[in-house]
């Protein structure tokens, strides 16, 4: 015999209302509030409990009678209810006029500022809907999510990347502020190539970065002079057009102002034009040849154990530089004098010059006690941290490494910028007039 299962039994709920309740929704039916029916389902009571109640607390029904509503509460539940259709068809409408205007604001806005707001910003609404739910409005998400006609997915990776850009950011702006405590002006490119740079973002994205967050560099303009042209003894421009490839073949010089303590002071520099390296900083309250004289010592001193023999020394025509105790030092070595017209024949050392002077000095305290050592500094920061790009954005001591493990044959050639403009001049008075009448004769 097969074996019947037991039919499940299912409990039914059983709403219990009080004295009170009942006589409430009787006296509502009365009143014509609602009918039998509706009173039923408002309740969730069979319509038979409904009439039992009116039968045992109303003042009127009896069994076997009818209870009639009057048609003039029928009427006044209808224009209740029209009056009502009336306001919301009102509020829609009003609601309607807001949603034009503001779709008209932002097609202004988006005309006026060549972007489009709600691509840029819809992210950011619905994450601030999502955040704030039950708090400031008690929409559902799920319904917002269409209204955009965007999914819940897509909210979620663009948060995703939002997060990975700001973790981003952070790197970077961190990184720059490890550089910058050494390096206070150097450039958001030059930073990228710096060798402690262990950022995972490309260069366009770390200078990006760099500039929205606030680490852009205001150069000062310098406008002291600090040479004047002699006629007395003129060497001839030796290096401009000459192809070099290797250290020690052109240095160049030049001097430069600054203040210490509100004191006038002078600063001499020599570089090596092929490498880019500062061979020597000197600083001092004085133009004289003297402190061009041990400036040049200690740029022999750094190449000390090298081969200076026809290395050539370009400078502009200081007075300084025809000095006997400069000459005699570069006759003891066998190096050339040269000597440019203008600064733009000087360029290399006026380069160098300027971001010595505006990524390092110009930021440091200077005082006089510490001038050689802060000299000092500044010299390893530029030639071991410093990136160039003329180098491939190498500082001058990697590139120096590099090229002495090259054949001579292999090492990159480098030529000496040759200035020669159609607007420029060689005489020694470079006026406005005659550049004036250079520029007319060039163009008719």
């Amino acid at each position: 015999m097969k074996s019947s299962k037991p039919k499940k039994t299912q409990l039914r709920q059983r709403r219990l209302f009080s004295e009170e309740s009942k006589k409430q929704i009787v006296k509502d039916i009365e009143q014509g509030k609602y009918t039998v029916l509706q009173a039923s389902r408002e309740h969730g009571v069979a319509f038979q409990t409904v009439y039992q109640w009116l039968y045992r607390y109303s003042r009127h029904l009896q069994k076997n009678k009818i209870l009639v509503v009057e048609e003039q509460s029928e009427q006044r539940m209808r224009k209740d209810l029209e009056q009502r259709i009336k306001d919301l068809e009102a509020a829609l409408g009003r609601k309607q006029m807001e949603i034009d205007m503001l779709n008209k604001l932002i097609e202004i806005a988006n005309q006026e500022y060549q972007t489009d707001l709600k691509k840029k910003h819809l992210k950011t609404v619905l994450e601030w809907f999502r955040i704030n739910k039950g708090i400031k409005h008690r929409h559902p998400m799920k319904e917002l999510y269409s209204i955009a006609g965007i999914s819940k997915q897509a909210i979620w990776s663009h948060n995703r990347r939002e997060q990975e850009r700001m973790d981003e950011v952070d790197q970077v702006v961190g990184i720059i502020k490890n550089i910058r405590k050494n390096n206070k002006r150097m450039g958001c490119r030059r930073m990228y190539y710096v060798p402690t740079n262990a950022s995972s973002v490309g260069r366009d994205r770390f200078e990006q970065i760099g500039l929205e967050n606030g680490f852009r560099v205001q150069r000062k303009r310098n406008v002291a002079k600090t040479t004047w042209s002699q006629r007395v003894e003129i060497y001839p421009n030796l290096i401009e057009g000459r192809v070099i490839n290797g250290m020690n073949q052109v240095w160049q010089s030049d001097i430069f102002y600054i203040k210490v303590e509100g004191k006038d002071h002078y600063g001499v520099t020599i570089i090596d034009v092929y490498t880019r390296r500062l061979l020597a900083l000197l600083q001092s309250d004085s133009l004289s040849s003297d402190q061009l004289l041990k400036a040049l010592k200690m740029a022999i001193r750094a190449r000390k154990g090298s081969d200076l023999s026809g290395c050539i020394f370009h400078s502009d025509r200081g007075s300084q530089y025809i000095a006997k105790g400069v000459k005699a030092l570069l006759n003891e070595h066998n190096m050339q004098g040269s000597m440019c017209l203008l600064p733009q024949e000087n360029a290399y050392v006026e380069r160098v010059q300027g971001s010595i002077k505006h990524e390092y000095l110009y930021e440091m305290d200077m005082i006089l006690e510490g001038l050689q050592s802060q000299s000092r500094k500044v010299v390893s920061l530029y030639n071991n941290h410093r990136p160039h790009s003329s180098l491939g954005m190498m500082t001058p001591a990697s590139f120096e490494r590099y090229v002495q493990n090259l054949d001579e044959n292999q090492r990159p050639e480098m030529k000496i910028y040759q200035w020669d403009h159609e607007l420029s001049t060689k005489s020694a008075v470079f006026n406005k007039k005659k550049k004036e009448a250079k520029k007319k004769k060039l163009f008719i």
